[in-house]
């Protein structure tokens, strides 16, 4: 958990300033040298979490990913309200390692750690429309009450990459869990933590905006899971640099938390181009998943570009239906829980990967 700590005091000295979270030097993800990398892990943490993090990370990739439901609305109000119901908040870590090269098959390893936030409110219509109606005032700070589910997700991921007219498969495990007491967020590991911080930072100075009082339920879960996937990737045409490609596949996952199980299948329509210095990648597709909890379809765009060192990410998803069952934040003995669904809204993904060479 030490990688994760060090990687989480970037990201929220990240979210800490008034420019774009990810547009930040205190977010820095390639280091000219192994002993600058330590030098500064050792500034946040200790001699020896330095060794360990360098040894683990070296010729190896960090990803960083945000979520958001709201970051779209000053452009797009139509497809995302200010309302903070639904997924709303969320964030992914990944260290990414080449494991072996065989028959020119790439396979590599992912340890990753994920948080998505839900949320939901006794009084939805006025959180859309004016949510100044839900606020009270506690302690000098005005507040509104919601009921949340956090998703948490640690993963150890080993992957086999082949482009160019070939089958690749992922297979992964790790440990699942459903938060749904406020007590027990996994502290900076948190979406929850993630929201707070953010809401403190884009609402500096103002007088009133919502803070949020998280209302706990008996409805957490957690254990093991394991999740795969298999797919093919088809060059549609192809020139000196560049292709057009289409992928397609299935996927599954067998979770201990109850109504996480899916079936699922994605097809993808891409370009990418690459050249010495930088590659560029746009992509759309749809997926759909059967979870034994509710079926859920989403589309999205995506456009991935930049150097060998470090890339950027820029991803935006739109459901086409209700979230799975599991994901509801109401107690199960909330009235007409079952036909209380989070609403579909649009949601834009930022990330940003950088590379670590030992040398």
């Amino acid at each position: 958990m030490k990688v994760f700590a060090a990687l989480l005091l970037f990201t929220f000295s990240a979210l800490a300033s008034n420019d774009l979270p990810l547009v930040t030097s205190a977010l820095r993800l390639n280091f000219k040298d192994k002993q600058e990398l330590k030098n500064t892990i050792k500034d946040l943490l200790d001699e020896e979490s330095a060794v360990s993090i360098v040894d683990q990370v070296g010729k190896g990739k960090v990803e960083l990913l945000l979520r958001n439901d709201y970051n779209l609305h000053n452009v797009f109000s139509s497809l995302t309200p200010p309302d903070d119901i639904g997924m709303t908040h969320g964030f992914k870590l990944s260290i990414h390692k080449d494991v072996t090269k065989v028959d020119g098959d790439l396979y590599y390893a992912t340890l990753s750690y994920e948080t998505n936030l839900y949320t939901n409110s006794v009084q939805p219509e006025q959180f859309q429309q004016d949510y100044y109606d839900v606020l009270y005032k506690q302690d000098g700070v005005y507040m509104a009450d919601v009921y949340f589910k956090e998703e948490n997700l640690v993963s150890l991921i080993v992957s086999k990459i082949k482009k160019h007219d070939a089958f690749y498969w992922s297979a992964q495990g790790g440990y699942h869990e459903i938060n749904t007491k406020d007590s027990e967020r996994p502290l900076l590991l948190s979406s929850i933590t993630q929201q707070d911080a953010w809401h403190g930072v884009i609402n500096a100075g103002k007088v009133r905006y919502r803070h949020y009082n998280y209302l706990d339920s008996d409805e957490g879960q957690s254990g093991l899971y394991g999740q795969a996937e298999a797919g093919f990737d088809k060059t549609l045409y192809e020139s000196e640099g560049s292709r057009a490609f289409a992928r397609y596949g299935a996927n599954a996952r067998a979770s201990m938390v109850e109504g996480a199980s899916y079936l699922g299948g994605f097809i993808k329509l891409g370009y990418e181009r690459d050249s010495k210095d930088s590659s560029v990648r746009l992509m759309t597709g749809l997926e759909t998943k059967v979870y034994t909890s509710g079926t859920q379809s989403m589309a999205f765009i995506e456009a991935v570009g930049g150097g060998d060192d470090i890339q950027l990410r820029f991803r935006v998803v739109k459901p086409l239906n209700e979230e799975p069952g599991y994901l509801n934040p109401f107690p199960q003995d909330f009235a007409d829980r079952e036909n209380t669904f989070l609403p579909n809204e649009a949601r834009l993904e930022l990330g940003i990967q950088g590379k670590f060479d030992q040398r």
